[in-house]
């Protein structure tokens, strides 16, 4: 059950992290689109932001451009929090055989 909750704990961080770096490519893109009527893809096409010239103004719009893209996206974030899990599980376990065994640095003096 420890294992589920913590693979479930992996994914869910993953998909933030996911949505976060989406949000960072649409924000990016928002901002490097120059002109009136432009579309502007970040994050190997994964998501855009468009403008559009109306006659009372400017549209913009933005969204996911290719979910295959936000879906390797999220891979990797996966496969990034579960090597990062691992190095944490291990540091843990070898702190603590560390506190368990007796100290070898200790002196005796007599």
């Amino acid at each position: 059950m420890k294992k589920l909750t913590r693979v479930a704990l992996i994914a869910v961080i993953a998909f933030v992290l996911t949505l976060a770096v989406s949000v960072a490519g649409i924000l990016y893109a928002m901002f490097t689109t120059r002109g009136d009527a432009e579309r502007t893809e970040a994050l190997f096409g994964a998501v855009f932001f468009e403008t559009h010239s109306t006659a009372t103004g400017i549209e913009a719009t933005m969204g996911v451009a290719s979910i295959t893209a936000v879906l390797g996206i999220y891979l990797a974030c996966l496969i990034f929090c579960f090597i990062v899990g691992f190095f944490i599980k291990r540091l843990s376990n070898y702190r603590s055989t560390l506190l368990q065994e007796p100290s070898r640095h200790t002196h005796s003096e007599g």
